[in-house]
């Protein structure tokens, strides 16, 4: 059988040297992304048996949890001016009914940018970071999947189109906003 090794974040000069393990932790701390002003590091980590979203200086220290343990929270990403994050949170898995959320980047100010459970897949931020864009597929009884934009404040969802009827098996990777 095959030992798991629990998941650690390093980092490292971009000639392989200087290797540091910034996490250090007997949990699984994964998916590390750093912030666009290159300040913080998120990542995802069952540490506090959940699956959370967690926060950390570039250089390890300062990690704080930003998510609900009561959730399974994963799949983020980072507003372009570095102060908020969007996120998956669903009850037990993100291969159920989940929710689109967006939190600042202290854990604060969470809202709810999908009006029900669906599939979601994030897609990008706008350039000023005011709306986002994501797919949404099987909401209520239906297969179909829609291409949709949110404003960050919560204030409106609009269907930005195109919408593909029993269309729940493709998914959109790329999404560029005009400038």
């Amino acid at each position: 059988t095959q030992n798991y090794v629990n998941g650690e974040i390093y980092t490292m000069k971009s000639d392989g040297s200087d290797l540091t393990n910034i996490t250090n932790n007997p949990a699984t701390d994964e998916y590390p992304a750093w912030s666009p002003d290159g300040k913080q590091i998120a990542f995802v980590s069952d540490r506090s048996g959940g699956r959370d979203i967690y926060i950390m200086n570039a250089d390890g220290s300062n990690v704080r949890k930003l998510t609900d343990s009561s959730t399974f929270n994963d799949h983020f990403a980072w507003s372009p001016d570095s102060k908020k994050i969007v996120y998956l949170s669903s009850k037990d898995s993100l291969f159920n009914a989940s929710q689109l959320i967006v939190m600042n980047t202290d854990g604060s100010n969470k809202i709810t940018l999908t009006s029900e459970p669906g599939a979601y897949s994030f897609l990008g931020w706008s350039p000023d970071g005011q709306n986002i864009v994501y797919q949404a597929t099987n909401l209520g009884d239906t297969k179909d999947s829609r291409i949709m934009s949110a404003s960050v404040d919560g204030t409106g969802t609009t269907i930005d189109g195109p919408f593909f009827e029993g269309d729940s098996g493709r998914r959109y990777s790329q999404i560029y906003w005009e400038n």
